[in-house]
Protein backbone atom coordinates (compact mmCIF):
# COMPACT_ATOMS: atom_id res chain seq x y z
CA UNK A 1 0.00 0.00 0.00
CA UNK A 2 1.23 3.43 -0.28
CA UNK A 3 -0.19 6.75 0.28
CA UNK A 4 -2.22 9.15 -2.43
CA UNK A 5 -4.07 12.04 -2.75
CA UNK A 6 -7.55 11.63 -5.12
CA UNK A 7 -8.63 14.30 -6.36
CA UNK A 8 -11.18 14.66 -8.95
CA UNK A 9 -9.25 16.07 -12.34
CA UNK A 10 -11.10 18.72 -14.18
CA UNK A 11 -13.37 18.31 -17.22
CA UNK A 12 -11.92 18.92 -20.35
CA UNK A 13 -14.47 21.34 -22.10
CA UNK A 14 -15.17 19.71 -25.17
CA UNK A 15 -14.61 21.44 -28.98
CA UNK A 16 -14.73 20.59 -32.52
CA UNK A 17 -11.71 18.72 -32.16
CA UNK A 18 -12.25 14.54 -34.04
CA UNK A 19 -13.30 11.53 -32.47
CA UNK A 20 -9.82 10.54 -32.24
CA UNK A 21 -8.70 13.30 -30.60
CA UNK A 22 -11.23 13.02 -27.80
CA UNK A 23 -10.14 9.89 -27.31
CA UNK A 24 -6.28 10.53 -27.08
CA UNK A 25 -6.86 13.27 -24.40
CA UNK A 26 -8.86 11.08 -22.32
CA UNK A 27 -6.35 7.89 -22.31
CA UNK A 28 -3.59 10.86 -22.24
CA UNK A 29 -5.51 12.65 -18.83
CA UNK A 30 -5.57 8.73 -17.15
CA UNK A 31 -2.33 7.95 -17.79
CA UNK A 32 -0.76 11.38 -16.24
CA UNK A 33 -3.60 10.63 -13.36
CA UNK A 34 -1.96 7.25 -12.84
CA UNK A 35 1.28 8.49 -13.39
CA UNK A 36 1.05 11.49 -10.15
CA UNK A 37 -1.47 8.86 -8.05
CA UNK A 38 1.00 5.79 -7.81
CA UNK A 39 4.67 7.80 -8.72
CA UNK A 40 4.89 5.58 -11.81
CA UNK A 41 7.58 6.45 -13.96
CA UNK A 42 6.64 7.30 -17.57
CA UNK A 43 7.67 4.50 -19.71
CA UNK A 44 4.22 2.90 -17.69
CA UNK A 45 1.12 3.86 -19.49
CA UNK A 46 -2.94 3.26 -18.54
CA UNK A 47 -4.01 0.00 -20.63
CA UNK A 48 -7.42 0.06 -19.58
CA UNK A 49 -8.96 1.04 -16.36
CA UNK A 50 -12.21 -0.02 -13.76
CA UNK A 51 -14.33 1.34 -11.65
CA UNK A 52 -14.23 -1.39 -8.82
CA UNK A 53 -14.12 -2.33 -4.57
CA UNK A 54 -11.20 -3.17 -2.28
CA UNK A 55 -13.32 -6.44 -0.41
CA UNK A 56 -13.31 -5.53 2.51
CA UNK A 57 -15.86 -5.28 5.60
CA UNK A 58 -16.89 -2.16 3.84
CA UNK A 59 -15.95 -2.50 0.46
CA UNK A 60 -13.97 1.24 -0.39
CA UNK A 61 -15.32 1.80 -3.92
CA UNK A 62 -12.52 3.39 -6.14
CA UNK A 63 -10.70 2.81 -9.70
CA UNK A 64 -8.07 0.41 -10.91
CA UNK A 65 -5.53 1.47 -13.40
CA UNK A 66 -3.77 -1.60 -15.35
CA UNK A 67 -0.22 -0.35 -16.64
CA UNK A 68 2.38 -2.83 -18.17
CA UNK A 69 4.01 -3.69 -15.00
CA UNK A 70 1.48 -2.52 -12.63
CA UNK A 71 -2.02 -3.22 -11.03
CA UNK A 72 -3.33 -0.16 -9.01
CA UNK A 73 -6.24 0.46 -7.14
CA UNK A 74 -7.38 4.34 -5.27
CA UNK A 75 -10.02 5.01 -3.58
CA UNK A 76 -12.80 7.49 -4.46
CA UNK A 77 -12.39 8.67 -0.55
CA UNK A 78 -9.69 8.18 1.11
CA UNK A 79 -5.41 8.10 0.66
CA UNK A 80 -4.82 4.63 1.01
CA UNK A 81 -3.43 3.71 -2.38
CA UNK A 82 -2.94 -0.30 -3.88
CA UNK A 83 0.09 -0.98 -6.20
CA UNK A 84 0.66 -4.48 -7.18
CA UNK A 85 3.68 -5.40 -9.41
CA UNK A 86 2.65 -8.17 -11.98
CA UNK A 87 6.18 -9.73 -11.19
CA UNK A 88 5.45 -10.12 -7.72
CA UNK A 89 1.98 -11.97 -9.14
CA UNK A 90 1.40 -15.62 -8.08
CA UNK A 91 -2.34 -16.42 -8.90
CA UNK A 92 -5.21 -14.57 -10.35
CA UNK A 93 -8.65 -16.08 -10.17
CA UNK A 94 -12.48 -15.43 -9.69
CA UNK A 95 -14.78 -16.46 -7.64
CA UNK A 96 -18.27 -15.74 -6.86
CA UNK A 97 -21.03 -17.11 -4.58
CA UNK A 98 -24.70 -16.72 -3.51
CA UNK A 99 -24.44 -13.72 -1.48
CA UNK A 100 -21.54 -11.73 -2.97
CA UNK A 101 -21.10 -10.80 -6.44
CA UNK A 102 -18.10 -12.33 -8.24
CA UNK A 103 -14.42 -11.03 -7.36
CA UNK A 104 -11.43 -10.80 -8.98
CA UNK A 105 -8.23 -12.38 -5.69
CA UNK A 106 -4.74 -11.28 -6.58
CA UNK A 107 -2.61 -13.30 -4.96
CA UNK A 108 1.13 -12.00 -4.14
CA UNK A 109 3.44 -14.03 -1.87
CA UNK A 110 0.62 -15.23 0.21
CA UNK A 111 -1.57 -12.23 0.32
CA UNK A 112 -4.78 -12.13 -1.66
CA UNK A 113 -6.65 -8.65 -2.42
CA UNK A 114 -9.73 -9.09 -3.81
CA UNK A 115 -11.71 -6.41 -6.00
CA UNK A 116 -15.34 -6.27 -6.74
CA UNK A 117 -18.55 -4.44 -7.35
CA UNK A 118 -17.51 -3.89 -11.08
CA UNK A 119 -20.15 -2.17 -13.03
CA UNK A 120 -22.00 -4.15 -16.21
CA UNK A 121 -19.84 -6.87 -17.07
CA UNK A 122 -16.48 -5.66 -16.48
CA UNK A 123 -15.40 -8.07 -14.02
CA UNK A 124 -14.85 -10.57 -16.51
CA UNK A 125 -13.41 -8.60 -19.01
CA UNK A 126 -11.27 -7.05 -16.42
CA UNK A 127 -9.96 -10.86 -14.95
CA UNK A 128 -9.28 -11.14 -19.31
CA UNK A 129 -6.83 -8.34 -19.68
CA UNK A 130 -4.85 -9.23 -16.32
CA UNK A 131 -4.61 -12.57 -16.68
CA UNK A 132 -3.63 -12.08 -20.26
CA UNK A 133 -0.85 -9.03 -18.99
CA UNK A 134 0.13 -11.14 -16.21
CA UNK A 135 1.35 -14.21 -18.80
CA UNK A 136 2.08 -11.66 -21.64
CA UNK A 137 5.17 -9.57 -20.81
CA UNK A 138 4.75 -6.11 -23.40
CA UNK A 139 7.07 -6.79 -25.83
CA UNK A 140 9.18 -4.61 -28.46
CA UNK A 141 12.48 -4.84 -30.34
CA UNK A 142 14.79 -2.17 -32.38
CA UNK A 143 16.93 -2.05 -35.18
CA UNK A 144 19.70 0.24 -33.57
CA UNK A 145 20.34 -2.93 -30.75
CA UNK A 146 19.72 -6.19 -29.79
CA UNK A 147 18.28 -5.55 -26.15
CA UNK A 148 14.46 -4.72 -25.71
CA UNK A 149 14.18 -1.05 -25.21
CA UNK A 150 11.33 -1.06 -23.56
CA UNK A 151 12.64 -3.94 -21.12
CA UNK A 152 15.84 -1.84 -21.15
CA UNK A 153 14.72 1.51 -20.14
CA UNK A 154 11.77 -0.13 -17.24
CA UNK A 155 15.51 -1.86 -15.92
CA UNK A 156 16.52 1.91 -16.09
CA UNK A 157 13.51 2.36 -13.98
CA UNK A 158 13.62 -0.60 -11.68
CA UNK A 159 10.58 -1.34 -12.94
CA UNK A 160 11.09 -4.39 -14.96
CA UNK A 161 10.07 -8.27 -14.35
CA UNK A 162 12.40 -9.90 -13.16
CA UNK A 163 12.75 -13.45 -12.66
CA UNK A 164 15.09 -15.21 -9.73
CA UNK A 165 17.06 -18.64 -10.62
CA UNK A 166 18.41 -20.65 -8.08
CA UNK A 167 19.74 -23.51 -8.10
CA UNK A 168 18.13 -27.09 -7.61
CA UNK A 169 18.47 -28.00 -3.79
CA UNK A 170 18.25 -31.66 -5.05
CA UNK A 171 22.15 -30.37 -5.93
CA UNK A 172 23.81 -29.30 -3.06
CA UNK A 173 25.15 -32.62 -2.13
CA UNK A 174 25.87 -33.64 -5.32
CA UNK A 175 29.40 -34.67 -5.72
CA UNK A 176 29.19 -35.33 -9.35
CA UNK A 177 31.13 -32.84 -12.07
CA UNK A 178 27.92 -30.63 -12.51
CA UNK A 179 27.28 -30.26 -16.28
CA UNK A 180 27.86 -27.02 -18.43
CA UNK A 181 26.29 -25.62 -21.41
CA UNK A 182 28.28 -23.22 -23.09
CA UNK A 183 25.96 -20.69 -23.82
CA UNK A 184 28.84 -18.18 -24.88
CA UNK A 185 30.03 -20.33 -27.30
CA UNK A 186 26.08 -20.23 -29.06
CA UNK A 187 26.08 -16.47 -28.81
CA UNK A 188 29.33 -15.96 -30.39
CA UNK A 189 28.39 -18.31 -33.47
CA UNK A 190 24.80 -16.29 -33.37
CA UNK A 191 26.68 -13.05 -33.45
CA UNK A 192 28.69 -13.79 -36.82
CA UNK A 193 25.78 -15.28 -38.24
CA UNK A 194 23.87 -11.91 -37.41
CA UNK A 195 26.78 -10.15 -38.97
CA UNK A 196 26.91 -12.30 -42.37
CA UNK A 197 23.11 -12.01 -42.49
CA UNK A 198 23.42 -8.00 -42.19
CA UNK A 199 26.33 -8.08 -44.77
CA UNK A 200 24.09 -10.12 -46.90
CA UNK A 201 21.10 -8.48 -46.93
CA UNK A 202 23.04 -5.00 -47.33
CA UNK A 203 24.67 -6.27 -50.70
CA UNK A 204 20.98 -6.81 -51.61
CA UNK A 205 19.99 -3.56 -50.45
CA UNK A 206 22.77 -1.57 -52.83
CA UNK A 207 22.30 -3.64 -55.45
CA UNK A 208 18.99 -3.14 -55.55
CA UNK A 209 19.65 0.76 -55.51
CA UNK A 210 21.65 0.18 -58.30
CA UNK A 211 19.21 -1.15 -60.07
CA UNK A 212 17.00 1.94 -59.72
CA UNK A 213 19.65 3.68 -61.40
CA UNK A 214 19.82 1.58 -63.94
CA UNK A 215 16.10 1.63 -64.45
CA UNK A 216 16.51 5.77 -64.92
CA UNK A 217 19.24 5.62 -67.28
CA UNK A 218 17.18 2.65 -69.50
CA UNK A 219 14.45 5.35 -69.01
CA UNK A 220 16.13 8.13 -70.29
CA UNK A 221 17.34 5.74 -73.19
CA UNK A 222 14.24 5.30 -74.46
CA UNK A 223 13.14 8.62 -74.25
CA UNK A 224 16.30 9.52 -76.28
CA UNK A 225 14.84 6.83 -78.80
CA UNK A 226 11.85 8.51 -78.90
CA UNK A 227 13.00 11.97 -79.49
CA UNK A 228 14.74 10.21 -82.39
CA UNK A 229 11.90 8.64 -84.25
CA UNK A 230 10.36 12.45 -83.91
CA UNK A 231 13.28 13.56 -85.47
CA UNK A 232 12.59 11.03 -88.21
CA UNK A 233 8.91 12.13 -88.96
CA UNK A 234 10.21 15.79 -89.58
CA UNK A 235 12.80 15.04 -91.45
CA UNK A 236 10.65 12.70 -93.56
CA UNK A 237 8.40 15.21 -94.33
CA UNK A 238 10.82 17.98 -95.08
CA UNK A 239 12.80 15.22 -97.67
CA UNK A 240 9.23 15.35 -100.01
CA UNK A 241 5.56 14.40 -100.52
CA UNK A 242 6.37 10.84 -100.32
CA UNK A 243 7.80 11.61 -96.65
CA UNK A 244 4.45 13.56 -95.67
CA UNK A 245 2.21 10.72 -97.27
CA UNK A 246 4.36 8.17 -94.93
CA UNK A 247 3.81 9.87 -91.66
CA UNK A 248 0.12 10.22 -92.58
CA UNK A 249 -0.22 6.51 -92.76
CA UNK A 250 2.14 5.37 -89.82
CA UNK A 251 1.61 5.15 -86.23
CA UNK A 252 3.76 7.96 -84.64
CA UNK A 253 5.24 6.37 -81.72
CA UNK A 254 7.63 8.91 -80.69
CA UNK A 255 5.95 10.45 -77.92
CA UNK A 256 5.37 6.39 -76.22
CA UNK A 257 7.73 5.02 -73.88
CA UNK A 258 7.90 1.58 -73.48
CA UNK A 259 10.06 0.33 -70.53
CA UNK A 260 10.08 -3.45 -69.98
CA UNK A 261 11.68 -3.26 -66.85
CA UNK A 262 11.86 -6.77 -64.79
CA UNK A 263 11.37 -5.89 -61.10
CA UNK A 264 14.15 -6.06 -58.59
CA UNK A 265 15.05 -9.42 -56.97
CA UNK A 266 13.50 -9.88 -53.74
CA UNK A 267 14.70 -12.18 -50.69
CA UNK A 268 12.62 -15.00 -50.90
CA UNK A 269 11.84 -16.34 -47.46
CA UNK A 270 9.54 -19.14 -46.54
CA UNK A 271 6.70 -17.86 -44.40
CA UNK A 272 6.92 -19.52 -40.77
CA UNK A 273 3.25 -20.25 -39.07
CA UNK A 274 3.54 -18.27 -36.18
CA UNK A 275 1.12 -17.81 -33.31
CA UNK A 276 0.91 -14.70 -31.00
CA UNK A 277 -1.49 -14.72 -27.71
CA UNK A 278 -3.94 -12.15 -28.02
CA UNK A 279 -6.85 -10.57 -26.67
CA UNK A 280 -9.69 -10.76 -29.16
CA UNK A 281 -12.14 -7.28 -29.28
CA UNK A 282 -15.77 -8.62 -30.17
CA UNK A 283 -18.24 -6.51 -31.42
CA UNK A 284 -19.94 -5.91 -28.33
CA UNK A 285 -16.61 -4.49 -26.85
CA UNK A 286 -15.91 -8.19 -24.71
CA UNK A 287 -12.65 -9.76 -24.66
CA UNK A 288 -11.48 -13.47 -25.77
CA UNK A 289 -8.20 -14.57 -25.30
CA UNK A 290 -7.15 -16.54 -27.86
CA UNK A 291 -4.00 -17.01 -30.45
CA UNK A 292 -3.00 -14.86 -33.58
CA UNK A 293 -2.01 -17.42 -36.16
CA UNK A 294 -0.11 -16.05 -39.41
CA UNK A 295 -0.41 -18.85 -41.93
CA UNK A 296 1.24 -18.63 -45.51
CA UNK A 297 -1.85 -16.77 -47.70
CA UNK A 298 -3.96 -16.02 -44.13
CA UNK A 299 -3.68 -15.32 -40.35
CA UNK A 300 -7.19 -16.08 -38.46
CA UNK A 301 -7.83 -16.47 -34.66
CA UNK A 302 -7.67 -20.40 -33.37
CA UNK A 303 -8.41 -21.49 -29.83
CA UNK A 304 -5.30 -21.61 -27.50
CA UNK A 305 -6.06 -25.09 -26.72
CA UNK A 306 -7.74 -26.90 -30.01
CA UNK A 307 -6.32 -24.44 -32.66
CA UNK A 308 -10.05 -24.09 -34.16
CA UNK A 309 -10.55 -21.23 -35.89
CA UNK A 310 -13.26 -18.76 -34.35
CA UNK A 311 -15.84 -17.56 -35.80
CA UNK A 312 -15.28 -15.86 -39.16
CA UNK A 313 -12.04 -14.40 -37.70
CA UNK A 314 -10.23 -15.57 -40.77
CA UNK A 315 -8.79 -12.99 -43.66
CA UNK A 316 -6.54 -13.06 -46.60
CA UNK A 317 -3.68 -10.78 -46.85
CA UNK A 318 -4.50 -9.40 -49.91
CA UNK A 319 -7.28 -7.87 -48.01
CA UNK A 320 -5.57 -6.05 -45.75
CA UNK A 321 -5.54 -2.05 -46.05
CA UNK A 322 -4.18 -0.43 -43.03
CA UNK A 323 -2.70 -1.02 -39.44
CA UNK A 324 -3.99 1.39 -36.69
CA UNK A 325 -2.23 1.63 -33.35
CA UNK A 326 -4.67 3.32 -30.85
CA UNK A 327 -3.91 5.86 -28.89
CA UNK A 328 -4.85 3.54 -25.43
CA UNK A 329 -1.59 1.20 -25.15
CA UNK A 330 -1.46 -2.19 -27.19
CA UNK A 331 -4.85 -1.34 -28.47
CA UNK A 332 -4.60 -2.47 -32.37
CA UNK A 333 -6.98 -1.76 -35.27
CA UNK A 334 -6.75 -4.57 -38.81
CA UNK A 335 -8.38 -2.59 -41.62
CA UNK A 336 -9.78 -4.25 -44.65
CA UNK A 337 -11.53 -1.32 -46.65
CA UNK A 338 -14.72 -1.23 -46.93
CA UNK A 339 -15.42 -4.86 -43.89
CA UNK A 340 -15.30 -4.13 -40.35
CA UNK A 341 -11.95 -3.51 -38.84
CA UNK A 342 -10.80 -6.04 -36.54
CA UNK A 343 -9.81 -5.14 -33.16
CA UNK A 344 -7.24 -6.52 -30.50
CA UNK A 345 -5.35 -6.30 -27.40
CA UNK A 346 -2.02 -7.72 -27.62
CA UNK A 347 1.26 -7.19 -25.71
CA UNK A 348 2.78 -8.17 -29.67
CA UNK A 349 1.53 -5.33 -31.97
CA UNK A 350 5.09 -4.44 -33.04
CA UNK A 351 5.24 -8.22 -33.79
CA UNK A 352 1.67 -8.20 -35.23
CA UNK A 353 2.34 -5.25 -37.62
CA UNK A 354 5.91 -6.44 -38.41
CA UNK A 355 4.27 -9.34 -39.94
CA UNK A 356 1.39 -8.59 -41.41
CA UNK A 357 3.83 -5.56 -43.55
CA UNK A 358 6.06 -8.19 -44.36
CA UNK A 359 3.67 -10.70 -45.51
CA UNK A 360 1.69 -8.41 -47.53
CA UNK A 361 2.69 -6.45 -51.17
CA UNK A 362 4.91 -3.35 -50.87
CA UNK A 363 2.82 -0.44 -49.91
CA UNK A 364 -0.11 -2.17 -49.70
CA UNK A 365 -0.73 -1.50 -46.20
CA UNK A 366 -0.79 1.89 -44.46
CA UNK A 367 0.45 1.64 -40.45
CA UNK A 368 -1.37 4.78 -38.69
CA UNK A 369 0.21 5.67 -34.95
CA UNK A 370 -2.44 7.87 -33.11
CA UNK A 371 -1.29 10.85 -31.70
CA UNK A 372 1.09 9.93 -28.20
CA UNK A 373 1.52 6.54 -29.43
CA UNK A 374 4.81 4.44 -29.13
CA UNK A 375 6.48 4.52 -32.62
CA UNK A 376 8.64 1.42 -33.28
CA UNK A 377 10.36 -0.27 -36.01
CA UNK A 378 8.70 -2.99 -38.73
CA UNK A 379 8.29 -4.20 -41.95
CA UNK A 380 12.02 -5.69 -41.78
CA UNK A 381 13.31 -9.54 -41.41
CA UNK A 382 15.41 -8.39 -39.08
CA UNK A 383 12.81 -7.19 -36.77
CA UNK A 384 11.10 -10.40 -37.17
CA UNK A 385 14.46 -12.67 -36.10
CA UNK A 386 15.28 -10.12 -33.16
CA UNK A 387 11.61 -10.89 -31.86
CA UNK A 388 11.39 -13.89 -32.65
CA UNK A 389 15.12 -14.42 -30.77
CA UNK A 390 13.12 -12.49 -27.69
CA UNK A 391 10.10 -14.66 -27.31
CA UNK A 392 13.02 -17.87 -27.28
CA UNK A 393 15.37 -15.99 -24.36
CA UNK A 394 12.18 -14.71 -22.49
CA UNK A 395 9.44 -17.24 -21.85
CA UNK A 396 7.24 -15.33 -19.87
CA UNK A 397 6.27 -13.58 -22.99
CA UNK A 398 4.91 -17.06 -25.00
CA UNK A 399 2.70 -17.47 -22.26
CA UNK A 400 3.14 -19.68 -18.30
CA UNK A 401 3.38 -23.29 -18.99
CA UNK A 402 4.62 -23.19 -22.38
CA UNK A 403 6.98 -26.16 -23.15
CA UNK A 404 10.30 -25.85 -22.90
CA UNK A 405 13.38 -27.76 -24.52
CA UNK A 406 15.17 -27.96 -20.69
CA UNK A 407 11.74 -30.18 -20.13
CA UNK A 408 13.40 -33.28 -21.45
CA UNK A 409 16.35 -32.75 -18.51
CA UNK A 410 16.28 -35.13 -15.44
CA UNK A 411 15.21 -33.73 -12.29
CA UNK A 412 18.94 -34.45 -10.99
CA UNK A 413 19.82 -31.51 -13.23
CA UNK A 414 20.31 -27.86 -11.74
CA UNK A 415 17.85 -25.14 -12.77
CA UNK A 416 21.18 -22.65 -13.88
CA UNK A 417 21.77 -25.60 -16.60
CA UNK A 418 17.78 -26.07 -17.45
CA UNK A 419 17.81 -21.94 -18.01
CA UNK A 420 21.27 -22.16 -20.07
CA UNK A 421 19.77 -25.10 -21.88
CA UNK A 422 16.95 -23.45 -22.86
CA UNK A 423 19.01 -20.30 -23.75
CA UNK A 424 21.02 -22.70 -25.99
CA UNK A 425 17.85 -24.20 -27.54
CA UNK A 426 16.66 -20.62 -28.41
CA UNK A 427 20.03 -19.54 -30.03
CA UNK A 428 20.50 -22.94 -32.36
CA UNK A 429 17.04 -22.30 -33.50
CA UNK A 430 17.45 -18.45 -34.38
CA UNK A 431 21.02 -19.82 -35.75
CA UNK A 432 19.23 -22.27 -38.26
CA UNK A 433 16.80 -19.58 -39.19
CA UNK A 434 19.76 -16.87 -39.57
CA UNK A 435 21.32 -19.84 -42.13
CA UNK A 436 18.46 -20.14 -43.95
CA UNK A 437 17.83 -16.55 -44.45
CA UNK A 438 21.68 -16.03 -45.35
CA UNK A 439 21.07 -18.99 -48.29
CA UNK A 440 18.16 -17.17 -49.29
CA UNK A 441 19.67 -13.71 -49.04
CA UNK A 442 22.83 -15.55 -51.30
CA UNK A 443 20.22 -17.24 -53.84
CA UNK A 444 18.65 -13.60 -54.02
CA UNK A 445 22.41 -11.72 -54.61
CA UNK A 446 23.02 -14.35 -57.55
CA UNK A 447 19.59 -13.71 -59.28
CA UNK A 448 19.34 -10.06 -59.26
CA UNK A 449 23.33 -9.65 -60.21
CA UNK A 450 22.23 -11.63 -63.27
CA UNK A 451 19.53 -9.65 -64.04
CA UNK A 452 21.19 -7.18 -64.37
CA UNK A 453 24.01 -8.47 -66.17
CA UNK A 454 20.94 -9.05 -68.82
CA UNK A 455 19.61 -5.60 -68.33
CA UNK A 456 22.98 -4.33 -68.72
CA UNK A 457 23.77 -6.02 -72.09
CA UNK A 458 20.32 -5.03 -73.06
CA UNK A 459 21.15 -1.57 -72.25
CA UNK A 460 24.28 -0.90 -74.38
CA UNK A 461 22.44 -2.44 -77.36
CA UNK A 462 19.92 0.13 -77.17
CA UNK A 463 23.08 2.50 -76.91
CA UNK A 464 24.98 1.53 -79.55
CA UNK A 465 21.39 1.76 -81.28
CA UNK A 466 20.48 5.18 -80.49
CA UNK A 467 24.04 6.04 -81.70
CA UNK A 468 23.79 4.08 -85.16
CA UNK A 469 20.09 6.04 -85.27
CA UNK A 470 21.52 9.58 -84.23
CA UNK A 471 24.52 9.25 -86.94
CA UNK A 472 21.76 8.44 -89.98
CA UNK A 473 19.86 11.48 -88.56
CA UNK A 474 22.87 13.76 -88.72
CA UNK A 475 23.45 12.64 -92.23
CA UNK A 476 20.02 12.89 -93.78
CA UNK A 477 19.55 16.75 -91.83
CA UNK A 478 22.95 17.69 -93.34
CA UNK A 479 22.07 16.41 -96.61
CA UNK A 480 18.70 18.41 -96.46
CA UNK A 481 20.88 21.89 -95.73
CA UNK A 482 23.39 21.33 -99.00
Amino acid sequence: QTSCNMTNPSPQPLTASSKVRRKVEKIRSKTEEARKLFNLVESETVIQDYSCSVKKVIPCRGRMYITQNYICWAPIIGSTCEVIPFRTVTAIVSQATLIMPSSIDITTDGAVKSFVNFIKNHSKECLNVLTYLWKNVPSYVSLETENDHEETKNKQDGTARKTTLTNDPKNKNNKKEELHVDVELSKKALQLAQETHDLTTGTLEELNRQAETINQIEKDIEHIHANLDRGDRYIRSMEGITGVIKNAFSKDNSHQVDLKQSPVTQIHRKPQTLDYQILLKNPDNSLKSCLLRFTDDKFMCVTEDTKLLIGHNEWKYEFVTAVVLRARHLHLDIKFGSQPRFRLLSSFVQAITNELVLRTEVGQVQVEFEPGVRSFSFGSFKVSDQIQSKLGRDRSVTGKGAPKASDILSDQVSQKVKDDFDKQEANLLLLERIVDNITDANVAIGQELERQNHQLHDLNNRVDGAKIHTEVATKRAQKLLT
